[in-house]
């Protein structure tokens, strides 16, 4: 297994330029998934001819670059991941970083060219590239324009977006903790040390940290979405600086403190930055391992069955009645059209779906308001299973069975055509 390993860090090595071994292959796969799932979502709008935010249909030119995508992941993807773990750059790395980033990077462009541009205009002398990075974040804004006006300014126009708010995700008053408690049970040791890095710090770190905490403050007092853990989106930019920030000072901390004691402790440093970090993400690991060991299935294998019947067997513009679970098999594997979604991502796009929620609860409970009710939204299949008996009370199948055709049948799964 050795000279396995090591073979492969000599054939990555012959293959490209080294760099830091810091680079994380974990996290670049995990990009990966994140970056092959956009394919499948844009082959399903695609296949059940839905509608984009921006009021068309799917592009042959957004089509295409998801292709591009995933046919570059499934090339280059075990090279790149072999040569990172060998600490190298190759080829396929940046073909892969390019894969990973090209797709999914637009919150985080505009996040980090504020953030610069804060950055370079709190240190004076930097006022140049201050105008730099303006002008890049300029050109980013002209590009969104159109959607911004399209759809983002239209959606956000509701009570329940954009609105002041204070102490993120700390306002249930049976659970409501102080502000520092709440944080450093949320934080732990990187709530304490962003703020000795602010007041005690170099000026390098002041300015890591400013921008950062001026990003911070926005999603303390300001909400962006009717869910108040979403701002946790801008809090991670910030984190991410706080980080860097924090382990700078600890660093010089501890060079200071061998100088003030004229004592060379070489393991001093190396001591205090792990246990630093061990600190900084023990939640994170706490959570992985707790999702690790967690027993949670997505699609059962039932559905899965039903959602391949589904393909070869409907048109792509059916629409059927189905439970409005959060994790919909026909929706999510099909790109098929159901009446009703899940209200938790219509409630968070702010989408009124209490009419189309209450029609679907009325389709399965109530025979005689059924058929109208199929009609107004073109419902072509009727789905009962185990989610729309668990979500409705169903009062008697056979009610479906005479007036419908039942051309499903399996593992406790029927479809009815209407």
């Amino acid at each position: 297994m050795k000279n396995k390993l090591k073979r492969k860090k000599e054939c990555a090595k012959e293959a490209g330029i080294p760099v830091q071994r810091e680079v994380a292959s974990r996290l670049t796969v995990a990009g990966m998934g994140d970056a092959l799932a956009t394919y499948f979502e844009a082959r399903a709008c695609q296949r059940s001819e839905a509608t984009s935010c921006a009021g068309g249909n799917t592009t042959g030119a957004a089509m295409a670059l998801a292709e591009l995508c995933f046919d570059t992941l499934m090339e280059e993807g075990v090279k790149a991941k072999i040569a990172l773990e060998a600490g190298v750059c190759t080829p396929a790395v940046e073909k892969i970083i390019e894969a990973n980033t090209l797709l999914i990077i637009g919150v985080l462009i505009a996040a980090v060219l504020v953030l610069g541009m804060l950055a370079s205009l709190i240190t004076s002398w930097e006022k140049q590239t201050a105008i730099h990075w303006g002008m890049f974040l300029g050109i980013v804004l002209v590009i969104a324009l159109p959607i911004l006006f399209t759809f983002t300014f239209k959606q956000a126009s509701g009570d329940n977006f954009v609105r002041g708010f204070f102490n993120w995700n700390n306002s249930n008053v049976e659970t409501m903790d102080n502000y520092i408690v709440f944080y450093l049970k949320n934080l732990g040791v990187m709530f304490i040390l962003p703020v000795l890095s602010l007041i005690f710090g170099t000026k390098k770190q002041r300015r890591i940290m400013m921008p950062a905490l001026f990003l911070w403050l926005i999603s303390e007092f300001v909400l962006f979405q009717p869910n108040p853990y979403d701002n946790n989106k801008l809090m991670l930019v910030s984190y991410f600086f706080f980080c860097v920030a924090s382990a700078d000072f600890v660093w010089d901390t501890a060079v200071n403190f061998c100088e003030f004691t004229k004592k060379r402790i070489h393991i001093l440093r190396p001591v205090l930055v792990t246990i630093v970090a061990i600190l900084g993400t023990l939640a994170a690991a706490l959570t992985m391992g707790r999702e690790a060991v967690a027993d949670y299935e997505l699609y059962s294998a039932d559905y899965v069955s039903l959602c391949k019947w589904v393909e070869k067997n409907t048109e792509p513009s059916d629409i059927f009645l189905t439970a409005n679970n959060h994790n919909n098999a026909i929706a999510s594997l099909t790109g098929r059209n159901i009446v009703c979604g899940s209200g938790s991502f219509l409630y968070f796009h702010g989408l009124d779906y209490a009419a189309q929620e209450a029609d679907v609860k009325t389709m399965y409970e109530n025979p005689e308001a059924r058929d109208s009710l199929l009609e107004k939204y073109n419902v072509t299949y009727i789905v009962i299973g185990p989610w729309e008996n668990g979500s409705y009370s169903i009062p008697d199948i056979n009610s479906f069975a005479k007036n419908y055709d039942c051309i499903y049948n399996k593992n406790g799964i029927l479809v009815f055509e209407v």
